[in-house]
């Protein structure tokens, strides 16, 4: 619901502020007691950012808001709509990082697969013991009374 109202008042200000000389605007609203983010984009500059790329710098912000780190995350969004309305590439992919050390992952990850392909050549092992014994030492002739 704060999402939906940031989205609404930050379209609204834009607007009545009339900033951009040709709808070619950006206004960016943070509510810090609301936790809520919104970029209002003008009409030109909706053309050069994308949904997803708003999304994406909107995303990667409010990890810096979370932290309470405000200056930050709106000098990101600042500095990557700069960069995207200039028309030079941004990297937008998720910079999550694992908990864990990649050398540490790639070894688990193969002994999670070793295990199954040695329980399978231990079964097949055994499976071909069984088969080859003599079958006829398992079974004794008993003597009647």
């Amino acid at each position: 619901m704060a999402r939906l109202a940031a989205e609404t008042f930050a379209d609204v200000l834009r607007r009545r502020q009339r900033r951009g000389q040709c709808d070619d605007d950006v206004l960016i609203f943070v509510s810090a007691d609301d936790h809520a983010v919104s970029t209002s984009l003008g009409s030109v500059t909706g053309r050069y950012l994308t949904d997803d790329a708003v999304n994406a710098v909107t995303a990667r912000a409010e990890s810096y808001f979370k932290k309470g780190d405000y200056t930050v995350g709106i000098r990101y969004m600042i500095n990557s709509y700069t960069t995207l309305l200039k028309g030079d590439v941004l990297d937008l992919s998720s910079d999550w990082k694992w908990p864990i050390p990649r050398w540490a992952l790639i070894t688990v990850l193969a002994v999670l697969l070793l295990i199954p392909v040695a329980v399978a050549l231990f079964i097949v092992y055994r499976c071909s013991l069984y088969c080859r014994t003599d079958r006829r030492a398992e079974y004794t002739m008993g003597t009647r009374m």
